[in-house]
């Protein structure tokens, strides 16, 4: 694990929200991102989203509840289903609800990983936080064929041809919106090259 993905760094957002250190809680996610089959959503996918979230926390409103989504909203990650960021969410409400954790907070931070599933915001935090989600889009094209790559395996038990037309659509309805990005700095820096690589894999997809 990476200095952002460890117990301290889980502790110290708990802190923050008055709760004590849940080192159970943290193995639990531990165990859910390390597990089998996972190899783009992974512990490394937090600690990268972490670490943008540090980069980028003067644009946040409320750091800490943007932090709690990123650490929940890929918990529970099963490419054979449809419903992961709602059993993620569930999850998170699961496990925090005996903790001293605001009603508002919990809801905020429960539209935030739900969110993921359509990428639609419903607020300046929730934009920041699909934004950082989104980033990988618009890295390297080394590193986005990497995360290309990751993605496919993750869906290995799907035929070639149904992969490639599903993975189509996906990176079309990127393509179609009129911004990837929804937070100033985030289209700034990584609209062009997320539209450049999203471009070229649709090129290969299609050939």
């Amino acid at each position: 694990m990476g200095l952002n993905f460890c117990s301290e760094r889980f502790a110290d957002v708990l802190t923050r929200f008055g709760i004590e250190p849940q080192p159970a809680l943290f193995v639990e996610l531990k165990r859910h991102y390390s597990a089998a089959g996972r190899f783009y959503h992974t512990s490394q996918h937090i600690e990268g989203c972490l670490q943008l979230l540090d980069r980028f926390k003067h644009v946040a409103q409320l750091p800490e509840e943007i932090e709690l989504a990123l650490w929940f909203h890929d918990v529970i990650y099963e490419p054979r289903r449809n419903d992961n960021e709602q059993r993620s969410a569930e999850l998170f409400l699961r496990l925090f609800q005996d903790l001293p954790l605001e009603k508002t907070a919990k809801h905020r931070i429960e539209g935030m990983i739900l969110a993921t599933k359509t990428h639609q915001c419903v607020d300046d935090d929730c934009a920041l936080m699909l934004d950082i989600d989104l980033a990988i889009l618009g890295q390297s094209p080394d590193r986005f064929a990497e995360y290309d790559l990751a993605i496919r395996r993750e869906y290995a038990h799907i035929p070639d041809e149904q992969y490639r037309q599903g993975r189509r659509k996906v990176l079309q309805s990127f393509l179609a919106r009129s911004q990837i990005y929804s937070t100033a700095e985030f289209y700034q820096e990584f609209e062009p090259p997320a539209r450049r690589n999203l471009q070229r894999c649709l090129a290969q997809l299609s050939s």
